[in-house]
């Protein structure tokens, strides 16, 4: 199955954040603005955002481990609902130590590491733009035990 398929098949689409005035508010509003509208995808219910320089209307392939962690978040929104979003931006903190914020991006990175993403890129990626959610040890820590109990 395509991942185009994929995404379909999970009810979502993928759009560009080129011209999306909700990405460009969202944005503004982040001291790592760069970042987000040219490097990070971001997924809202079950539309996956992305970076303004890919080409949304042509193939996804080369993303697939991408849209992969992006279709967890839709799955994780669809069944958390409203929990989910607020879990994620709010609790405990918004930044630093936002345990849930942790929590819903451990299970999605970890589709990017079977997929051979290293260990020491997701957590300075998490560090780096997810505003501190967890120590650095303990994010290499459960992930090095995750991938060490295989699939699950």
């Amino acid at each position: 199955m395509t991942v185009r398929e994929q995404v379909a098949a999970a009810g979502a689409r993928v759009r560009s954040k080129r011209g999306s005035v909700l990405m460009t508010i969202l944005s503004v509003l982040l001291p790592w603005r760069a970042w987000f509208m040219r490097a990070a995808w971001t997924t809202l219910g079950r539309t996956i955002y992305a970076p303004t320089w890919i080409d949304v209307a042509g193939s996804l392939e080369p993303y697939r481990s991408i849209l992969e962690h992006e279709l967890v978040h839709v799955r994780q929104w669809r069944r958390w609902w409203l929990v989910y979003p607020i879990s994620y931006l709010l609790l405990p903190l918004p930044i630093g130590l936002a345990w849930w914020r942790w929590r819903w991006e451990r299970e999605a990175y970890l589709v990017q590491l079977r997929a051979g993403t290293s260990v020491e890129h997701v957590v300075d990626t998490l560090w780096r733009h997810y505003g501190w959610p967890w120590p650095r040890w303990a994010m290499r820590r459960w992930f090095r035990r995750a991938l060490a109990r295989g699939p699950s």
